[in-house]
């Protein structure tokens, strides 16, 4: 009885080792169809979508840098419109000025004109109309700041013009820019609600597929628990056989003996009761004897 009971015990731990075994072997399956096997695709897609994510912020930078420069044009021509406008009045004010300053220095020369006598610019002998003064007084200085102040402004002016060429010489460029980060936009069918969403199932595909490595180690602690039982199953398997093969052979014996004993111990239900039967006789058959001693 000890003996299968010990099988028994042996067996259905090897059968409970057994569906252990099968149940992980089930959930490794599942992670390598429903996990492993889209991580490629999934790691591909990612990819995409990020670089689609990496073009849209640099798609932004480009937008607004194309904005800037247009802003930049818009404003500085308006500068420039200004500036030409100033420019021409300062240019009005200084040629007015240096008429006026030309004309009284003529008329300054003129008042030494006399007649018959060489005049010292042009040589002629004949004055017939001697250059007279200005209604205004200039002098060389406010000639001079009339000038500056033209000059200035048409440099600023020059300086503005070349800051909107500048500008315009990088909408090319930028426009440029703006097409390519569109096309890989376009070419990744990039959306911020799809990489969410592949991330989320690329990063539950990477905690799925590292539990593998402690799923196969799990197996192998089974299978080889599974081999020392289905081993010790065996062994015990074999003691119980040889214990009933000695049971047999030691119910054959008593069967034998059985039928060698005395007709007296024929009527107990075992040879362990016959015998204790035959002591009880031999016993009264003392007792007989002592009695009939002592008479």
């Amino acid at each position: 009885d000890l003996c299968a009971k010990h099988c028994a015990d042996s067996e259905k731990k090897a059968k409970m080792c057994g569906g252990d075994i099968s149940e992980l072997l089930g959930k490794r399956e599942c992670i390598i169809q429903n996990f492993s096997g889209r991580l490629p695709e999934l790691t591909a897609r990612l990819n995409e979508l990020k670089s689609g994510e990496a073009a849209e912020k640099r798609l932004v930078k480009y937008t607004s840098a194309l904005e800037k420069i247009q802003e930049n044009i818009t404003q500085w021509t308006l500068d420039a419109d200004s500036l030409e406008a100033d420019k021409t009045s300062a240019e009005s004010r200084y040629d007015e000025l240096y008429e006026c300053y030309i004309r009284n220095t003529a008329a300054e020369l003129s008042s030494s004109l006399r007649e018959g006598q060489p005049c010292p610019v042009c040589g002629s002998l004949s004055h017939p109309a001697p250059a007279v003064h200005s209604e205004s007084a200039v002098t060389a200085a406010e000639v001079k700041a009339a000038r500056a102040v033209f000059e200035k402004l048409a440099k600023d002016l020059s300086d503005i013009q070349t800051k909107i060429s500048g500008e315009k010489a990088r909408i090319p460029a930028a426009e440029d820019y703006i097409a390519s980060e569109r096309k890989i936009i376009s070419d990744t069918r990039y959306t911020a609600g799809e990489l969410k969403a592949v991330e989320l199932k690329y990063g539950e595909a990477v905690r799925e597929n590292e539990k593998l490595p402690g799923i196969d180690k799990d197996l192998n602690k089974l299978y080889e628990l599974k081999d020392s039982l289905e081993e010790r199953l065996a062994d015990e398997t074999k003691k119980y056989e040889a214990a009933r093969n000695a049971l047999s052979k030691t119910e054959a014996e008593l069967s034998a003996l059985k039928e060698n004993l005395d007709p007296r111990f024929c009527g107990g239900d075992s040879y362990a009761a016959r015998i204790k039967q035959l002591q009880a006789d031999v016993n009264a058959f003392v007792c007989e004897k002592e009695s009939s001693d002592r008479e």
